[in-house]
């Protein structure tokens, strides 16, 4: 139960911290679920104190939005000095 949430939920939010970034467009769902997993993960570690990840609470949501955000902006950072 607790991975099926991890993956909608981390979905959901991977998603919409893309498009608040602006990157949607050059990434598919598997980007968007992968950052929203990541960011749910160290965001359960961060603020819950462990890695429990079967209950979504509104700061836990919030933390991982906050960190699907900021990846986003690292990973867009990165990918453009690997352009030049």
């Amino acid at each position: 139960m607790g991975l099926t949430v991890l993956i909608v939920v981390g979905g959901i939010i991977g998603w919409l911290a893309s498009i608040l970034t602006r990157t949607d467009d050059r990434q598919g769902i598997v980007s968007n679920i992968a950052v929203g997993m990541v960011s749910a993960i160290l965001s359960a570690i961060m603020v819950d104190g462990s890695a429990f990840l079967g209950a979504v609470s509104p700061i836990g949501l919030f933390a991982s939005f906050a960190g699907s955000t900021v990846l986003l902006s690292l990973f867009g950072l990165y990918r453009r000095k690997m352009v030049r």
